[in-house]
């Protein structure tokens, strides 16, 4: 495992950035012209304990850096894992209608009123709906080498190529739904959508939640440092937690798979999604 912070620096923030040219740390516009500069320093590379040092002194001052840490994990510790967590899956397209005009009176989105039950939903936190309808879809998905993909602005349902589902995950008992083309109301050729029931439950155990004011219920924010969480119990190959993740008024159930759909998607060499090792049973996450 390697936790990597990435940073963030506006690009006319000359002290800053000469000091950290002092400590041999060069910023780099990732091409784009105009833009903030970026640079990736990882826990175990020898420059951290001074960076880390100068991450402190900065915010003490209130100097705004932009962090953000990625954790990377070996194919051996997926490998050992029980269980894994979706911790990247490509995204294309959107769920139709995807017209971005805010429903009056709801704070959401037409294509959320259309696929899911708002009844009881939060308006202010994001937590509680579910799904009552078939998804629809400008048309077929540009899968390329690709068999997984999410849509833009859903964060816990998955994709997949119908013929990968039937050789991958059919077998161990998963189901899909089809996806509709929004146009005609016809099913698409090549995409289902995997039936996921929330029913993994996670060792949060002095992970402090965020209550919403409004609603009362709870979620988590998003895991960015090393392995996700333990599982208590979860039941089917594939399935979302019971608990919410996410931020301010964005919410979302993460989807867990166990060793053994692990394995088949690997053997199976599909693209489009990675995963991250859960803790084992007892461990605690940091």
């Amino acid at each position: 495992m390697r936790i990597t912070h990435v940073l963030t620096i506006g690009r006319d923030d000359n002290a800053v950035i000469d000091v950290f040219r002092e400590i041999g740390v060069e910023l780099s516009d990732a091409g784009l012209r105009g833009g903030p500069l970026y640079c990736k320093v990882a826990e175990d590379d020898a420059r951290w304990r001074s960076v880390a040092q100068l991450l402190a002194d900065l915010e003490s001052e209130k100097h705004w850096i932009g962090r953000r840490i990625e954790t990377t994990f070996t194919d051996e510790e997926r490998s050992a894992a029980r269980f894994l967590a979706l911790d990247y899956c490509w995204t294309s397209g959107y769920p139709e209608p995807s017209d971005i005009t805010v429903v009056p009176g709801l704070r959401c989105l037409p294509f959320e009123v259309t696929t899911y039950n708002l009844s009881d939903r939060c308006m202010f936190c994001g937590v509680g709906p579910r799904q009552k309808a078939l998804f629809r879809m400008k048309g077929e998905p540009a899968w390329g080498r690709r068999s997984i993909l999410k849509l833009n602005w859903v964060d816990d349902e998955l994709f997949v190529r119908k013929d990968r589902w039937a050789s991958v995950f059919r077998p161990l008992g998963v189901e899909c739904e089809p996806v509709l083309h929004h146009r005609s109301g016809a099913p698409l050729e090549t995409v289902v959508q995997l039936k996921l029931q929330q029913t993994a439950s996670l060792n949060l155990y002095g992970v402090p939640p965020a209550a919403c004011t409004a609603c009362g219920r709870q979620k988590y924010s998003p895991v960015c440092r090393g392995p996700f969480p333990a599982v208590l119990s979860m039941g089917p190959p594939i399935a979302k937690t019971r608990e919410y993740f996410g931020s301010e008024g964005t919410a979302f159930n993460e989807i867990l798979v166990t060793a053994a759909l692990f394995e088949r998607i690997e053997l199976a060499g599909l693209k489009g999604a990675e995963f991250r090792p859960c803790a084992t049973a007892g461990d605690q996450t940091s």
